[in-house]
């Protein structure tokens, strides 16, 4: 039986606060089609913009679908159909908690619906899930795969909010304890670093190297090994600002259209 301490740990971990939209935001998502995607017991709210080959973007813990909102209109001109979701527990989708097991299931309930899908852009926690999912489901294919600003360790992110929230080693050890009994799985299981090399997708991999949420050193460890991936490191762009940056909007269209060329503004590492 959980304390009481361990409860309230685990619920605010696995609570996100619903982001408001700003105006631009909902002047975007009012030129969209709307769609419901079926997900379990629930329906995910969506939207799509343009036609052609689909890309799903994929945000991060406590955002909307929408805030990745700089990349529609690149992708519509360069002939793809977009497609972003509210995760479960997220924006206009059901829910009041969720986990990484849990929204990864959502991207899939998401590719599913729309495949063939031809690429994912994916931010943070949601970047995080969908390394695990993809993983773990081999029935689920994409050609092309980006991740931004992407956690490396479940236990790493459980330990960093145990410093923010100064939880003790004992309720951070039940927590722990607790995502096994959940999923089956050892606490160890859930690092994108162990799974990467495991994914066999072209990936661009995108971090800053101020990003004050998640160290730039989880790109590294999460690449160190995994032949598909290229580390692209920006410059003082944070760990949101980062969505919203034109040359790394421009270095995604261009490694979703097959180059790989990087912005001067960056610097570019093969991982080996």
């Amino acid at each position: 039986m959980l304390s009481n301490d361990v409860k309230q740990a685990l619920d605010l971990f696995f609570t996100p606060g619903r982001k408001t939209i700003t105006k631009d935001e909902q002047d975007l998502l009012d030129s969209a089609k709307a769609l419901k995607i079926p997900y379990g017991e629930i329906e995910l709210a969506a939207y799509s913009w343009g036609t052609g080959p689909v890309v799903v973007l994929v945000h991060g813990w406590g955002q909307r679908g929408i805030n990745l909102g700089a990349f529609i209109a690149p992708l519509v001109q360069h002939g793809f159909c977009v497609i972003t979701f509210d995760g479960p527990a997220h924006g206009e989708s059901p829910g009041a908690q969720t986990h990484v097991v849990d929204f990864g299931q959502a991207v899939r309930a998401v590719i599913k619906y729309m495949e063939p899908v031809y690429g994912i852009i994916s931010h943070s926690f949601g970047a995080a899930s969908t390394m695990m999912m993809l993983a773990w489901e081999p029935d689920v294919t994409v050609e092309k795969l980006v991740l931004i600003g992407t956690p490396s360790d479940l236990v790493d992110v459980i330990g960093r909010f145990a410093v923010f929230t100064r939880l003790s080693e004992q309720v951070v050890q039940k927590m722990h304890q607790w995502v096994e009994f959940r999923d089956g799985k050892p606490i160890e299981a859930f690092s994108v670093r162990a799974v990467a090399p495991f994914v066999k997708i072209p990936t661009l991999v995108i971090h800053d190297r101020r990003d004050r949420e998640i160290p730039f050193s989880d790109a590294q460890a999460i690449t160190a090994g995994w032949s598909q991936a290229t580390l692209i490191a920006t410059e003082g762009l944070g760990h949101r600002r980062i969505l919203r940056d034109t040359s790394v909007v421009e270095q995604i269209m261009g490694f979703l259209n097959g180059s790989n060329v990087p912005s001067i503004r960056m610097s570019t590492q093969t991982a080996k």
